[in-house]
């Protein structure tokens, strides 16, 4: 049977999803700018910035359908065709990305620097490889098969997964600390020193051992970039934020919601 219409309860749903993943939407692209120097490593750069690309298209393709399934046709599928499309580009990217990285770490072990890419970038590409392509392949076969009416429950249920999965993504982006990126650098570990104890002769064999305390490093350190941030002052800055997205939002959807409850009440379509 062809989805000629949606049901007043899918109105109100998508109605709902557009609401929820629009204002999220806002307040985890402020928090990624807010937090920007806890996720951004200059050396890292595309792939860091791919990935956050990618988790606000999280939160992008519920919104599309949600509001593509609200404007007259109800043509939801288009926006779940496009979300599928731009989700299998961003999987394969970032598949791309970290291994274009990982071979340049390898170099870079080799010859006893530091190594930069993390345990949170392994995370990162192998959620997108496994749970992204699941939840975009739904979106695909919703697509493709909306003449079935099973598939658009599914379609509902994966946008509720989307946003669930940007809030997490985001959340584990910007609070995953940059620490530990300066431990591996040849030279600046710390390790025991044989030296000549004190009152013996240089050759003796009585040897005292101590441990040398790491160099310490001339300039910024890269593992503590947010030290002279105290962290009460960015939760308040972060708070503060989202108050006023979160108002900012209420206030330029409030004529949608008006509309739609009177779409609601007389019956129009």
């Amino acid at each position: 049977m062809l989805h000629m219409g949606l049901s007043s309860e899918w109105m109100k749903y998508f109605e709902v999803i557009a609401l929820v993943s629009g204002a999220v939407l806002v307040l985890l692209f402020v928090g990624l700018q807010v937090g920007f120097d806890r996720w951004h490593e200059p050396q890292l750069r595309s792939l860091r910035s791919y990935v956050a690309a990618t988790v606000l298209l999280e939160l992008v393709a519920p919104l599309g359908i949600s509001l593509f399934a609200l404007l007259p046709g109800q043509r939801w599928w288009i926006a779940s065709f496009i979300a599928a499309g731009l989700g299998a580009i961003g999987i394969v990217g970032h598949s791309e990305l970290y291994r274009r990285d990982k071979k340049r770490d390898k170099g870079r072990a080799q010859q006893r620097q530091q190594t930069l890419l993390q345990g949170f970038d392994r995370f990162q590409v192998w959620a997108s490889a496994i749970i992204s392509t699941i939840a975009y392949g739904l979106l695909l076969f919703g697509a493709l098969y909306r003449n079935y009416p099973v598939w658009l429950p599914i379609v509902g249920y994966v946008c509720i997964w989307l946003i669930v999965s940007g809030l997490f993504e985001s959340w584990v982006l910007v609070t995953f600390p940059k620490g530990g990126l300066t431990s591996d650098v040849a030279g600046d570990s710390t390790e025991p020193r044989s030296i000549p104890s004190e009152g013996q002769p240089r050759g003796d064999t009585i040897l005292k051992v101590e441990l040398v305390e790491p160099r310490r490093q001339i300039g910024p350190s890269v593992s503590r970039s947010n030290a002279a941030t105290p962290i009460s002052s960015r939760l308040l800055d972060t708070v503060a934020t989202t108050i006023v997205v979160s108002a900012a939002v209420a206030i330029a959807l409030e004529p949608a919601r008006r509309y739609l409850a009177r779409v609601d009440r007389t019956g129009l379509r």
